[in-house]
């Protein structure tokens, strides 16, 4: 419990319920918590800053702040209230000689970032204290809401893909997808209808079938929160690739052993591979072992790379597919990596040696 002095500044009563605070904007907030707020002014900090910051902060949508004097010995800090409605969460924040004002977790701003206090109070009453917040993920989710939205997008696609246009395969998968997927922008209408799908992805999973079906365009999706008065839940976003920070990749990460996952690839045989293209290879691999094949397009353009021509070497002699495949691809410029999708089924994805950027 923080004892406060008594020799008030400045005394404006302030509390933030079930408010939440966008500049000029009023909201409801989640039922889960309300924040009240105090400004604590260190001694020697200027006086005007107690004004200052409760008018920039009544400017961004707070209606009022409670402010007081204090000692050198107040810290930043959180208090949890028991309430009959939920917990209360009760914030000290200093302002110190510079005028900025300090807050829990060594967080400092100026008068000038006063938005990012109001952003860090509306977290707190949605989310309660980041010491008790489950750790984030990727995406912004918590590790379970990454691993149930990767079990829902798991779902596969479910109808033959290949020789469609893309266009219509994306609409027909996001009109099955378990998960809500949302294009604020209007990016799939514009894809060129006369683009075609060249692979048969029927059998491949949702999110890596999506996300593959939208490299192309240059699209991509991201997952994100949809928060309404229930609560929040993730849906995903078509965004365009080139402008996010981080996008749902096209398969993932094999955790088991690439022979325990596909012990095919590590057969033996004898051959001797002369004056073929290094896409026939892949295709008789594929045949020959059962994996999907999905190839990155958008690199093999950058980089001026076409595998149905030219020809590629192997001379004769016994060895694995997996082999057979990494010295062919690398003639033409290429690689292949053993990637998963959400039902964690095993496919190749072929990408160029130089990366795409």
């Amino acid at each position: 419990m923080v004892r406060m002095s008594q020799r008030p500044v400045v005394m404006i009563p302030v509390l933030f319920g079930a408010i939440c605070f966008l500049p000029g904007v009023f909201a409801q907030l989640p039922e889960q918590g309300q924040v009240e707020l105090e400004l604590i002014l260190e001694p020697g900090a200027p006086p005007t800053a107690m004004h200052e910051w409760a008018r920039t902060l009544t400017q961004l949508g707070l209606p009022s702040v409670r402010a007081t004097t204090g000692d050198r010995s107040q810290r930043p800090m959180i208090e949890e209230v028991a309430t009959p409605t939920g917990t209360r969460y009760r914030v000290y924040a200093v302002i110190d000689l510079r005028g900025d004002l300090r807050l829990p977790g060594g967080r400092r701003v100026t008068i000038g970032q006063a938005s990012r206090l109001v952003a860090w109070l509306e977290e707190l009453a949605r989310s309660g204290p980041e010491e008790k917040r489950p750790k984030v993920d990727r995406f912004g989710l918590t590790a379970d809401e990454l691993l149930r939205l990767r079990q829902q997008l798991a779902l596969a696609v479910g109808f033959p893909t290949k020789g469609r246009p893309r266009r219509e395969v994306l609409e027909e998968v996001l009109k099955k997808s378990p998960v809500e997927v949302i294009d604020p922008a209007g990016h799939i209408a514009r894809i060129d209808p006369q683009d075609k799908v060249n692979e048969e992805l029927s059998h491949m999973s949702t999110g890596t079938a999506v996300a593959y079906l939208l490299r192309p365009p240059g699209l991509a999706i991201v997952p994100t929160k949809k928060v309404n008065a229930a609560g929040s839940r993730a849906v995903i976003e078509v965004v365009r690739g080139s402008e996010a920070k981080e996008i749902w990749p096209i398969g993932w990460p094999a955790i088991k052993p690439a022979p325990d996952l596909v012990p095919q690839l590590y057969q033996f045989l004898e051959v001797n591979v002369q004056g073929v293209s290094a896409g026939r290879v892949v295709d008789a691999v594929a045949q020959r072992t059962g994996l999907p094949v999905l190839w990155d397009y958008n690199a093999m353009a950058r980089w001026g790379i076409d595998p149905d021509k030219g020809s590629v070497r192997f001379p004769p002699k016994s060895t694995s597919y997996a082999q057979l495949l990494r010295h062919c691809l690398f003639q033409a410029g290429l690689k292949y990596e053993l990637r998963v999708d959400e039902a964690d089924k095993p496919f190749l994805w072929i990408t160029t040696l130089k990366p795409l950027e």
